[in-house]
């Protein structure tokens, strides 16, 4: 659509299709006409995107300044080398956090949601994952894993562990 403003000192054209701005100014007996170009299709999402990502990040980070969030953990994954060729079924993660502390449904390790949970004889906190969904998210190389998860007290916690991770066919197997 097209909106047309005139008045005494300029006219305006507006176009929401090109987003074209068309002022004419009159300066005494002579018209001078300029032509602006404010936007065009797709500059929208070129300008405003990006400044919008930066005042939300601006946001996020002035909220947290100076408070840390969470808290680190022990982690020991086994097996401690991943091997793709295998037929295990779970990946499990020991920690060092208390098993009555731990919000389970809220555990990940790295993108793999909690399968499975107990506490080992010390009352700590053991995860168990599904290996093939694991196994999806890695090559061969080392990698790092990463558990997150929330306490029932609603506080942050993570630990971290680098595992190998090999593609060896065990004997025997075709």
């Amino acid at each position: 659509f097209l909106i047309f403003i005139r008045n005494d000192n300029f006219t305006r054209l507006f176009t929401r299709s090109s987003m074209i701005f068309f002022e004419e100014n009159r300066k005494q007996d002579s018209f001078m006409i300029e032509r602006k170009v404010i936007m065009r299709s797709g500059m929208i999402r070129k300008f405003c995107l990006p400044m919008v990502c930066i005042f939300i990040l601006a946001f996020v980070f002035t909220l947290g300044s100076g408070q840390c969030y969470g808290f680190e953990i022990s982690i020991d994954i086994a097996p401690n080398v991943l091997n793709l060729g295998s037929q295990g079924q779970v990946v499990t993660v020991h920690t060092d956090i208390a098993y009555g502390e731990v919000y389970a449904s809220s555990l990940y390790l790295n993108d793999v949601l909690i399968s499975g949970w107990k506490a080992d004889d010390r009352g700590y906190f053991v995860a168990k994952f599904l290996m093939d969904e694991v196994k999806d998210q890695v090559d061969v190389g080392y990698y790092i894993f990463t558990l997150t998860g929330w306490t029932i007290g609603g506080e942050f916690f993570s630990g971290t562990q680098v595992i190998k991770v090999v593609d060896n066919i065990p004997v025997g197997r075709d």
